[in-house]
């Protein structure tokens, strides 16, 4: 193999594993009124794990490739430690489908409020609303 098909070989792979790790930019998505209601049918009962979760406040982010993230004020109301994960949250797209979040898991303290970014999928359809199921 010649000295130019070499440097072509690794300046190739360079470029690819690059971008197989580049995340696209985010974007916030606009808000929508917190009095629309929204009636999905549900048919297989989808909905969070009870926990001592609550959501204060959930602002929807994309990319142009279709990456949907949220960030998500979230408020353990437990008198002790918590870890927030995936079972705890579920979104709702704009086509009705339910969407949990890629695995994570967040320690809180007691009665701790924290802001994370949580990564839910890569879809056309927006994410409309985000909801856990507090004790």
């Amino acid at each position: 193999m010649n000295k130019m098909s070499r440097y072509s070989i690794s300046i190739f792979a360079l470029i690819f594993s690059t971008s197989i790790y580049a995340q696209e930019p985010l974007t916030i998505d606009r808000q929508l009124p917190t009095n629309i209601q929204f009636n999905f049918a549900n048919p297989n009962n989808i909905t969070p794990q009870k926990s001592d979760f609550e959501i204060k406040s959930a602002i929807p982010m994309s990319s142009e490739d279709g990456q949907r993230w949220v960030l998500l004020t979230i408020n353990n109301s437990a008198s002790g430690n918590r870890t927030l994960n995936q079972r705890h949250l579920l979104a709702t797209l704009a086509d009705g489908s339910k969407v949990k979040p890629a695995a994570f898991s967040q320690p809180f303290k007691a009665e701790e409020t924290l802001s994370i970014s949580v990564y839910f999928t890569n879809s056309s359809f927006p994410i409309i609303l985000v909801t856990s199921n507090p004790n």
